[in-house]
């Protein structure tokens, strides 16, 4: 059911989606609030969708940048700041290159009862004359974020217009508008009956508990490549320094690089560190069916469905919410079966 937005909670964050000038940037929040009022304004936002008196509220909880220079740590300050929001409904405004990640986190940590994660590959505002650009895919997706706000509580996600579950979404192209896909196979609104439960499942499960947000969880992520002496390297540093997490990305359904000294330091580390196996590939996820990735499980879990930036923030959402390892390994794999 629609409901006219009478209050909106703006977090800002940066991101393409707010740039002006040349080079771009992100214009300030001052700038942003009289940009998103002109656009407020705009015919095709009718009065159905957006109060002529709309109160907008612009917090800055981090400090306004590229979405490439967002860290762990800034995650969490953002679930802390969103913690302390007013429950009216919230767009948050950031950029593409770590969208996959922030919105997957925001999708797990469910830190705000109703928020609409927003970002495109164009501007809201033309560079070149410096006017609201309603042609923009990122007036589209400000349109589209408005419908969701306007609608049933909950996490969504909207880049270039599209409706993508946040959880799932991948950066495939990195220049142009419509770069992003869900890993799931399709559109949120056109996912097949059971990709539906699997999302309404992360929907449902997922609430504010008891989390420790003072330090940063130190994750550590290997990639498998063919050049396998730097992957030894890091892992016998590893192995000294054991991290909190370890993200293992391998090839294909998630096999990865098999040697013996490999499986030597992965059984080390996971004696002090929560390991989980990814792919590299954007879309399918991960299985241990092959021969060549079955030998993994006495070592980690799974990452399932889940794309690399989600299994990302798989790891940093459950080393926030648990310490003991066993724990962090019962609730990581819940979140990936």
């Amino acid at each position: 059911m629609i409901s006219a937005l009478s209050k909106l909670e703006v977090v800002y964050l940066g991101g393409t989606f707010a740039c002006i000038g040349k080079p771009l940037a992100p214009m300030d929040s001052n700038a942003l609030s009289d940009v998103l009022t002109q656009a407020l304004n705009q015919e095709s936002i009718n009065s159905d969708l957006v109060s002529a008196s709309v109160q907008l509220n612009i917090t800055c909880p981090i400090k306004i940048c590229d979405s490439s220079q967002l860290s762990s740590q800034a995650f969490m300050q953002l679930e802390q700041a969103l913690c302390h929001l007013p429950e009216a409904p919230c767009l948050i405004i950031t950029g593409t290159d770590t969208l996959s990640f922030l919105s997957s986190y925001i999708a797990l940590s469910r830190c705000h009862p109703h928020c609409c994660i927003i970002a495109s590959m164009d501007t809201l505002i033309n560079p070149i004359n410096a006017k609201l650009n309603p042609d923009s895919f990122a007036f589209k997706s400000l349109l589209s974020a408005l419908q969701r706000l306007s609608g049933e509580a909950g996490v969504s996600c909207v880049v270039d217009g599209e409706d993508l579950h946040p959880l799932s979404l991948s950066k495939l192209h990195s220049r142009s508008p419509k770069a992003f896909a869900d890993s799931w196979g399709a559109i949120y609104a056109d996912l097949k009956e059971a990709d539906r439960s699997r999302a309404q499942f992360y929907d449902q499960q997922f609430c504010p508990q008891n989390t420790d947000l003072s330090h940063s969880p130190v994750i550590a992520v290997c990639f498998a490549t063919p050049s396998h002496e730097p992957l030894v390297n890091q892992l016998e540093q590893l192995a000294h320094e054991p991290p909190d997490a370890l993200l293992l990305v391998g090839y294909g359904a998630g096999n990865f690089v098999q040697t013996q000294q490999i499986e030597q330091l992965l059984r080390c580390i996971s004696t002090q560190s929560l390991i989980m196996i990814t792919t590299q590939v954007n879309f399918g996820g991960c299985s241990l069916d092959y021969e060549a990735g079955t030998w993994l499980s006495q070592f980690a879990v799974s990452s399932g469905q889940l794309s690399y930036p989600a299994s990302y923030a798989a790891l940093l959402y459950t080393c926030t919410r648990y310490t003991a390892l066993n724990d962090r390994k019962k609730n990581l794999a819940l979140i990936a079966n």
